[in-house]
Parts: C-alpha cells; structure tokens; sequence
C-alpha cells in the first residue's frame, strides 16, 4: 500500500499544461521567430530555458504556435535530438550559457533520432492561433522542478517546404501593449468599381483608461451615383455564427452579380453610420473611429469588424461587404521568463545567447 507521501509526490509530478510565457495562453506575442522550425539549414542547434516552469511535473510534449500574420501554409519534416532537464546551477532567462551543454543540470533526458512532422498550417493567418505545432516526446520526461526548465534541439535533418514564422516574446515587462491585427476574407464590389470594398484597421490600447480605440479605414467606396452614399461599420465578436446563421455566410443572389460573391465574416454587436461619402474623380474613402472598454480578462479576444456599402444595383440585396479586420486584444504583461540559445552548424558546441527571448512554449 503507497504511503501519503509517496501519493502526495505523484500529485507533485502529474501531467499540467503550462503556457511560458504564461500571459500568452490564449493571447499573440508581440514578436515572431523563423528559428528554429522555419528555417532550412540554419540554426541546427537551439535552447531555451524557462524560469517560469521550476515545478515538478510530467512533460507529454511541446507544443508551438504559428505567428498571427503568418500565410505559410507549407509542411516541416525533420529528424532530430531532443534533450531536456533542469538547468544547471546559476542558468536562468537572464544568463543562458552561449555553451549548450553547460546550460543542461539534473535529470538530462536525451532522446535520440526522433522524427517529426509539423503539417501546413489549416487556420486563418490571424493573431491568437491555436498552440496547435505539436512535438510529442517518445516517453513521458519526468521534471524534478526545483530550477527552470531546458530543453534543446538539434537538427539531424530537415525538409522545409515553405518558411514559417513562429510565435516568440522578448524583451521587458510592457504595462500599455498595443493589439495585433489582421484582415482575413475577400470583400465584394460597389457598382461601377473594380476593386473590392476594403477596410483597413489601425488601433491604440491605453491601458490605463481601459479603452482600445480603432480607426477604420475603408476604400473603394466608389458609387454609381451621389446619392447612394451611407457606409456603415458593423463590429461583432463571433466569426463562427451569427445566432443561428454559421459564419461566413455568402450573401444570396450575390454569385454572379456585378458585385461578385458578398460574404458576411462577423456577427454583428454594434453599427456605426458613416457620414455622406465625398466622391471625387469616381472614387472615395472614409475613416471611422469608434472604440470599446476593456480589462485583462478581455486578454486575448477578438473583436471583428466588417464595412458594407450601400449599393443598390450591385445585387439584388443593394449591399456591397468588405473584407473582415481583427484587433486582438493583448494585456499588459511581465518581462519574459526565456532565455534562449542559438546554433548555426550541426553538432556546434556553442552558439549565441539571448537573455529574455524565445517562443511561446506549451508543456503538458
């Protein structure tokens, strides 16, 4: 029969997904990094060391996340060692060792000639994308905690059909970070235009108001007469239905019609008016700004926004859609726990480190 104590140091190292840097679980860091999955010869040997996973606990696998703007949709297969353990004494996110070996403590655990396969991406090119690039250690890595935790790869070999980027932190601690953006979708066309409808999205985060504020920019607004002139801002925070409509919705009637296909990406929370278009030489802009309140368990949302145009003989609905715009939503958030390492040549003893940088890490 196993004793308290014994059960209690099995709680101790049971399997927990931890996130480092943990303010990025769910939320786009604020830089990226090709090394090192998103290169091709490159920086064959790399580590990094966490201060914020110091626990005991049971290490599945590794996971990673694409960078939020990142369109490489190609696949990375390699062969290569995976080493992980507890950082030797006086090793932090602060002083990583430009020696790789000297950076390894207690409990290294070497797994040898492991192939992986990180398949092309399958999700839109927007910020906050899943931790979904996956490394599945061969056997459980059993973490003694009691100091960060390392892990290291180096490549045996490596096939690279397309470069990625992947997600990364750096740097300090930022009290007023500003969100990341994207646009995703294809807008449709007013009468008479060539060009889409599009909107464009520049915002500012000030924290210390709890306010997020969103200049939109929309073009291609061109009119087939004056009087046709309201443009309007529908803001949501679902891209996966509208109450019971699922998203994105193909406007009926649209296929085929001079505006080409109209699809709706967002629900739809609030709607700004614009004030009458000025037309000029055939064609015209406008700018909206508008806003929402916001605090840290707002860290990582979305809100979505989408322009839509009257237009009344574009199709039978009298609507032109623009494409659709994300803010992300980033807090405030520490300096980074990661210190990182960087080796260009297999089977380099040293490399160049980097105090507070790496990619954003999920363990479980």
């Amino acid at each position: 029969m196993k004793s308290l104590a014994s059960l209690l140091s099995i709680a101790t190292i049971a399997s927990a997904q931890t996130v480092s840097p943990p303010e990025f679980t769910r939320t786009e860091a604020p830089l990226s990094s090709a090394t090192p999955f998103g290169l091709g010869a490159a920086d064959d040997r790399y580590l990094q060391v966490h201060d914020d996973v110091n626990t005991a606990r049971t290490i599945n696998r590794l996971a990673f996340r694409l960078d939020g703007p990142e369109t490489g949709n190609g696949n990375i297969a390699f062969n290569a060692t995976l080493r992980l353990s507890r950082a030797a004494a006086g090793i932090t996110a602060l002083t990583p060792d430009a020696n790789f070996a000297s950076n390894h403590g207690s409990g290294l655990v070497t797994h040898s000639s492991i192939a992986f396969n990180l398949p092309a991406a399958n999700t839109l090119a927007l910020p906050g994308r899943p931790l979904d690039r996956v490394l599945q250690l061969p056997a459980p890595f059993l973490f003694p905690g009691g100091g960060p935790l390392v892990w290291e790869i180096e490549f045996n070999s490596r096939s690279v059909t397309q470069a990625h980027t992947y997600d990364a932190a750096a740097g300090n601690a930022d009290a007023n970070p500003q969100p990341a953006l994207g646009n995703f979708g294809t807008g449709c066309r007013t009468t008479s235009n060539d060009a889409p409808l599009r909107l464009d999205v520049v915002s500012s985060l000030e924290w210390p108001f709890g306010a997020v504020r969103f200049g939109c920019l929309v073009t291609n607004v061109r009119r087939e007469n004056t009087a046709d002139n309201l443009v309007f801002i529908m803001m949501g925070f679902n891209r996966s239905n509208f109450g019971p409509v699922p998203l994105p919705y193909l406007v009926p009637g649209t296929t085929g019609a001079p505006s080409g296909a109209c699809t709706l990406y967002t629900s739809i929370a609030d709607i700004l008016v614009s004030s009458p278009v000025n037309v000029q030489n055939g064609s015209s802009f406008l700018v909206f700004e508008c806003g929402i309140h916001v605090a840290r368990e707002f860290n990582g949302g979305n809100a979505y926004l989408q322009a839509l145009a009257i237009s009344p003989t574009a199709n039978p609905s009298g609507i032109a859609l623009s494409n659709g715009a994300v803010v992300h939503i980033v807090a405030p958030y520490a300096a980074t726990p990661i210190g990182r390492v960087l080796g260009n040549g297999h089977g380099n003893v040293s490399g160049s480190a980097f105090p507070r940088a790496g990619l954003v890490v999920q363990f479980d």
